[in-house]
């Protein structure tokens, strides 16, 4: 687990300074997070791993404003990340005005209406809730939407497994391009695209084939990136960005194309192209031709 050091700066500002420490130490992970009463004062009181405010002083109505300061932008996190909120919160007003601009131009993009008003505030919270953790324009392209950030084994989480490749991802893309938000598709297309590179190695290195393969977990999960390509023909298709396509979909849809036909065998008796031994995700042992990579690597070769 990372340090943790807590700070009291005033009555009202407080902080705190977490490290996470790789195998490598120059490749530690080091951010704050800093907290602004305004209206308020409190005391902090802390442990090894947990710090808690106590309001002892407060006007009836009262703001609590937050920030995260990572060492990918603030050399200092915690004496920067102080100085930035105190900026960024100096006039409540305009930001409250600039945040519901913002929200009002977002919802405005598309609407839905269902039977069901549960199923249709579903909808618009996880718009919402995407937008809100997309990473667009972040520092970490790498790490395209907050749900699977956490499901990450580098920069810095560890939590199991990369992000891209995970089954979540279609829970919070799977309706960003009918819903008008091919900003946030870019978002997974660019975070995607970052690990090409290391997959082309992967695919020399460890099944000696060209093109992509995957890198975790283990290498037989086959279905991963021609799944995740659909994602980036989806992109093509509801922008139709024919640059787009020719300079950062159709390179991957190649390198793919060609680890497919490398990996597949053929067998004579049947006169058809099969994979074996191959894991479909989250379903256990080997298996012959499943489903999810029959059906992704078909879809694939139509781009």
């Amino acid at each position: 687990p990372p340090s943790v050091e807590f700070f009291q700066i005033d009555d009202s500002t407080f902080g705190y300074t977490a490290t996470r420490v790789f195998e490598n130490p120059e490749k530690s992970f080091v951010f704050s997070g800093v907290i602004r009463l305004i209206g308020a004062k409190g005391t902090l009181t802390s442990d090894e791993f947990t710090g808690r405010v106590e309001i002892t002083e407060s006007e009836k109505d009262f703001y609590i404003c937050t920030g995260i300061y990572t060492q990918y932008r603030y050399a200092d996190t915690l004496k920067e990340g102080i100085a930035k909120l105190a900026e960024d919160t100096a006039d409540m007003d305009a930001l409250y005005q600039e945040h519901q601009t913002y929200w009002e131009k977002f919802f405005q993009a598309s609407s839905i209406s269902l039977p069901d008003k549960f199923l249709e505030s579903v909808y618009y919270v996880n718009q919402y809730a995407l937008d809100c953790c997309s990473g667009e324009n972040g520092y970490m392209t790498h790490q395209a939407c907050g749900l699977n950030g956490l499901w990450d084994v580098r920069h810095p989480t560890i939590w199991g497994s990369r992000w891209y490749w995970d089954v979540n991802i279609q829970a919070a893309y799977a309706g960003v391009f009918s819903s008008n938000r091919l900003n946030l598709g870019k978002v997974f297309s660019d975070g995607l695209l970052t690990y090409v590179e290391l997959a082309e190695r992967f695919a020399k290195n460890v099944h000696n084939m060209p093109g992509v393969a995957l890198d975790f977990p283990p290498q037989n999960y086959y279905s991963t990136w021609p799944w995740c390509a659909g994602y980036l023909w989806n992109q093509f298709e509801y922008s139709g960005d024919v640059e787009y396509l020719r300079k950062d979909a159709y390179p991957l849809f190649k390198k793919l194309c060609e680890f497919t036909l490398a990996l597949f065998q053929y067998d004579e008796k049947t006169g058809t192209y099969y994979v074996y031994p191959d894991i479909s995700p989250e379903q256990g042992a080997l298996s012959h031709n499943p489903t999810i990579t029959i059906a992704s690597v078909k879809y694939m070769l139509q781009f």
